[in-house]
């Protein structure tokens, strides 16, 4: 059987014939089960032939490193390494600061997809809702070695330091129900109407092959717009408790992986990363920042017990809890001797 891809199990390692006859090796991490910069490009052309046909015998070699677990890991991980990662659709003032993040593998081909945005109709008369209101084709372009692919609009001011990978006219609608997706296949335009009788259902033939990623975003305030984010399969960020607004921005708490969390209304906070890692999102009582609550979060309250000054009118100072916890073993002790 003839293999194209240069690509050999060997020693534990998956490794490939690169430039110059040197060889490039992915070595497994055990805990995971997962393969550093492996792609599913790479692990097609590593299972399949040329013809398409299936090599048992590579997918026993592959089988004979990993257990079934990491196998299926490896490819989940892997049919997901580009994913919409954050964006902002608003902010105070001019939109002058849009943007959206893909991260993935370094080097990762973004051949054939197009980022989109479903929402209203400009001008559409009767037509409310269900139309392609951006289609941004990425052909052509790639993952950069950073791990992080940034579009941006033209006038794009900050912050200081960001390279955009690609500038674009984006012109993201805010103040509205809109889904952001990243497909595959993409044969529509922008404009494109895809809630034909505007019933609130999608049209049974979509100009896509398949949804890569994707979120809504909820909108309380304009109640004529349609979220189409359960129909897509896509996760839904629920509008502003206060405002019944959507969020101006939006990330993932983790890289690729995480919980979609809203950020802040005004730029470049602490949680606004374009084109670098995400920064987690904070859980309550986490105070040493090590994304648990646990003992040593108790230990770092204990340690500042009583320091500050009490807020005027508040409670005095409370003797720590070691004392409290003597203190009552006694009260306890001397019970237990008035009631023998």
């Amino acid at each position: 059987m003839h293999w194209d891809s240069g690509l050999k199990l060997n020693g534990g390692c998956i490794s490939k014939q690169i430039a110059n006859g040197e060889m490039a090796q992915y070595k497994p991490d055990l805990k995971t089960g997962s393969y550093e910069n492996v792609s599913i490009t790479r692990l097609t052309k590593l299972l399949f032939s040329k013809k398409g046909r299936f090599s048992m015998k590579a997918y026993q070699k592959l089988l004979g490193m990993m257990t079934v677990a990491s196998i299926a890991t490896l490819f989940a991980q892997s049919a997901s390494a580009v994913a919409i990662n954050e964006f902002r659709v608003d902010h105070a003032g001019a939109d002058t600061d849009e943007f959206f993040e893909l991260a993935g593998t370094p080097g990762e081909s973004l051949d054939g997809l197009t980022y989109i945005v479903i929402g209203d109709v400009p001008g559409g008369g009767d037509f409310t809702t269900g139309a392609i209101e951006v289609a941004i084709s990425l052909d052509g372009l790639s993952i950069p070695a950073d791990g992080y692919f940034l579009a941006v609009e033209d006038i794009f001011a900050g912050p200081a330091g960001v390279n955009a990978d690609l500038v674009v006219d984006l012109n993201f609608e805010n103040s509205d129900t809109v889904s952001h997706l990243l497909v595959s296949g993409f044969t529509g335009l922008d404009g494109d109407l895809i809630d034909s009788d505007q019933d609130g259902v999608l049209d049974s033939v979509l100009p896509w092959s398949s949804i890569i990623d994707g979120l809504s975003l909820e909108e309380l305030v304009n109640t004529t717009e349609i979220n189409y984010g359960p129909q897509l399969g896509i996760p839904t960020l629920s509008a502003q408790p206060s405002t019944g607004e959507n969020y101006m921005h939006a990330y993932r708490d983790v890289d690729i992986t995480g919980a979609w969390i809203g950020g802040s209304d005004y730029l470049f906070l602490d949680t606004e990363t374009p084109g670098s890692p995400n920064v987690p999102a904070d859980i309550p009582g986490d105070i040493n920042g090590d994304g648990f609550v646990g003992l040593d979060d108790l230990d770092v309250v204990l340690n500042h017990w009583n320091q500050g000054t009490p807020p005027s009118g508040g409670n005095p100072s409370i003797p720590e809890p070691a004392s409290l916890a003597l203190l009552g073993v006694s009260l306890a002790a001397c019970l237990r001797r008035r009631g023998a």
